[in-house]
């Protein structure tokens, strides 16, 4: 994380999370040292803990700046009821951006329905290039990851 920290960012995204799915204060604070004086997201590990609503309350506490989450389901869109409550929960004190399965043909209805104000989206087609000869030590997309 510092090292990140030492390069022209705008901040970073991690998230930690305890074995029983409460977010882990002692490790997030410890990152969170790391990575000051850059803003936090706390990413969709959110997603996976026991309780989002107090897993957010959590991530506000601890000054994270922002969550990514799909509102606890396998979409943002599918996640959309709750997205709304965590936006209503956070009043300001945090930023919610949906992020999972968001894109052109349904970000304006999950911004509509939800509230957020910010996104995660793919942009990603899978196109084949043509290309006759290809770089076998080199993966783009998805297979990379």
């Amino acid at each position: 994380i510092t090292a990140f920290r030492d390069v022209p960012v705008d901040g970073v995204v991690f998230g930690v999370l305890t074995a029983e799915g409460a977010v882990d204060t002692k490790a997030m604070q410890r990152l969170m040292a790391a990575a000051a004086p850059l803003p936090v997201t706390f990413h969709r590990a959110i997603d996976m803990s026991c309780c989002l609503l107090t897993a957010l309350e959590t991530c506000i506490t601890l000054g994270v700046a922002n969550v990514l989450t799909s509102g606890g389901e396998s979409t943002a869109e599918k996640g959309a009821a709750v997205l709304k409550q965590l936006v209503e929960k956070s009043a300001g004190r945090i930023a919610v951006m949906a992020g999972c399965g968001v894109n052109a043909s349904n970000v304006a209805k999950i911004v509509q329905q939800s509230g957020v104000q910010q996104v995660h989206l793919s942009g990603r087609i899978e196109q084949d290039s043509g290309m006759i000869w290809r770089n076998a030590a080199v993966a783009m997309g998805a297979a990379d990851a």
